[in-house]
């Protein structure tokens, strides 16, 4: 016989009864009724599985001498199974002696009541075991979390190291643009003695030590001013920066305005996409 083996909706914790005397559920039910638990049983070892296995009760009260399967033997079943391996389970029983203690606890029981039993035993024990495995829910819980909080920091942690490595490694293929920059474009790149050449290189010194100065290089086409100005540039601290060449007059007057200052995507027929000023750049 079993009872409705269903999972308790009231939210109420759920007891199983497993004992083949009717007498004896019938006494275990009108003990633990009060206390306002969903009571489920069982009259064999058996039935007791397949109940428990269905509904998953809060804690299973397992009597150790029944025909067939007994509460050992039962209770080595419902441990080998992931679904109520963590049920705790109170073996009751009339042997008292200290090897069937033994076998009950190396089953896998959590307690044990001799019969005849106390009333007001059973419930204290039933509370309690309820109460604990109330608590190592509880807490298994919180673990998961923080197991779960750990690996999201540890992906975090991994992928900030990532970046930073990654950056490192932007930073030094910069470093290594820069420098060769600085020596395709500095001073040693200009062949010339003249004292006229001789001036200019040495101003251009001078100025790569100030980084908030601004400079005009005029003179005739062709007569190096862009390659007086990157020389500047890339001599400077300012080596990392971009240096952004612009021929004033090659660009259209219409074009003028968004070139040196930007325009967004559908700005004007043709502006198919957002683009930066050379102020900007």
């Amino acid at each position: 016989m079993t009872a409705p083996a269903k999972p308790s909706d009231s939210g109420r914790e759920r007891v199983l009864l497993v004992d083949d005397t009717p007498a004896n559920l019938d006494l275990l039910s009108r003990t633990l009724e009060p206390m306002g638990y969903d009571l489920a049983v069982a009259t064999s070892g058996e039935a007791a599985v397949r109940v428990a296995m269905k509904s998953k009760p809060d804690l299973i009260l397992l009597d150790v001498v029944m025909p067939g399967l007994d509460g050992l033997e039962t209770c080595r079943r419902l441990k080998a199974e992931p679904t109520t391996r963590d049920i705790p389970i109170i073996f009751i029983s009339a042997r008292s002696q200290t090897a069937s203690l033994l076998n009950g606890f190396h089953a896998g029981g959590v307690d044990y009541i001799a019969k005849p039993f106390d009333q007001d035993e059973v419930r204290t024990r039933v509370e309690t075991h309820l109460k604990i495995a109330r608590l190592t829910r509880a807490l298994r819980d919180r673990n998961d979390e923080l197991e779960s909080t750990i690996a999201q920091l540890r992906q975090e942690s991994g992928r900030r190291q990532k970046a930073e490595q990654d950056l490192e490694t932007a930073g030094e293929r910069l470093s290594l643009l820069s420098a060769r920059e600085a020596e395709h474009w500095g001073l040693a790149a200009f062949v010339g003695r003249s004292p006229t050449l001789a001036k200019i290189l040495t101003d251009v010194r001078r100025l790569q030590n100030f980084t908030r100065v601004n400079v005009l290089v005029h003179g005739e086409s062709g007569t190096g001013k862009e390659l007086v100005a990157r020389a500047l540039h890339f001599g400077s601290s300012r080596l990392a920066g971009p240096f952004i060449p612009v021929n004033c007059v090659a660009i259209p007057a219409e074009l003028a305005e968004s070139m040196l200052f930007g325009h967004l995507r559908g700005a004007f027929t043709g502006a198919t996409m957002d683009r930066k000023g050379y102020f900007e750049l």
